[in-house]
């Protein structure tokens, strides 16, 4: 049991120092792909470090003991309380909560393709294109699209085909997952919570930045960002159009691409 806490702790403290480094240095350069794989790789890193350890092999010459010193002729019997396993409460309590958030995930993921193969699909180039009729914000999850067409005009649509083509070539579904996994076994480390956000912040500025470049207009598809906001709906689990704060996606879509230096950080 020792051992199971030891390695959680280890892990989130890798967790915490791996996001800390990301805010702190990493978080305003436009190497967007290289923060994707930072971000991946600080998760992985942070629970495959823990269980490598060190081994050290010291030889002590043994020392001599006299065991006649001990008079074995009247043994005294103690009593011992056993006292109140916290540590089995604690565990009993963390593994609970796990699987709480873990059917949660389950459910979400299970409303999304349930709502995904009742819709009308249309197979377009990698991806399929399915026609929502709710009130949803566009999104994307895999090889699937959906957006509902009448909430938008042409131009809109082409802006938002374009930013959720990216999440869907670039399989971003696969870090949200991810990081929702990860939120659900970290669950008591508020930082593990900053680091979905900051891995789901990453894929949009990713899908913005490869967007921009199919775009004729730059300046509509920064209109369609905030034409999408009036739409709040979503779906937590996919990549979504409105998922990241959109005052942040603009100023990143007008900042100048970082120095090649800056990738020193690293």
């Amino acid at each position: 049991m020792e051992n199971f806490f030891l390695y959680v702790a280890k892990a989130s403290g890798l967790l915490t120092v791996f996001f800390m480094a990301y805010y702190f240095l990493l978080q305003k350069e436009t190497f967007f792909n290289a923060n994707r794989w930072y971000l991946i790789l600080g998760l992985l890193t942070s629970v495959l470090l823990p269980l490598y350890t060190f081994t050290k092999i010291i030889y002590v010459d043994p020392q001599p003991q006299n065991y006649l010193e001990y008079d074995t002729s009247h043994p005294i019997s103690v009593q011992e309380s056993s006292p109140f396993d916290w540590s089995l409460v604690i565990t009993c309590l963390y593994i609970v909560i796990t699987i709480f958030l873990f059917i949660k995930v389950v459910i979400n993921l299970a409303s999304v393709m349930r709502l995904l193969s009742q819709k009308e699909k249309f197979k377009r180039e990698t991806y399929s294109l399915v026609n929502l009729t709710e009130n949803l914000a566009p999104f994307s999850f895999f090889n699937y699209i959906a957006v509902n067409p009448d909430l938008y005009t042409d131009e809109e649509l082409e802006s938002i085909l374009l930013h959720e083509k990216v999440h869907s070539r670039e399989k971003h579904s696969a870090d949200i997952l991810v990081a929702n996994l990860f939120c659900v076994l970290f669950w008591f480390n508020p930082f593990m919570c900053w680091y979905k956000k900051a891995i789901v912040q990453n894929l949009e500025y990713i899908a913005d930045q490869k967007a921009i470049q199919y775009c004729e207009n730059k300046t509509n598809y920064q209109k369609a960002l905030l034409r999408v906001v009036t739409n709040q709906n979503y779906l937590s689990i996919t990549n979504h159009f409105n998922q990241s704060l959109i005052k942040k996606r603009i100023v990143m879509l007008n900042t100048n691409q970082s120095k090649k230096q800056n990738s020193l950080k690293y």
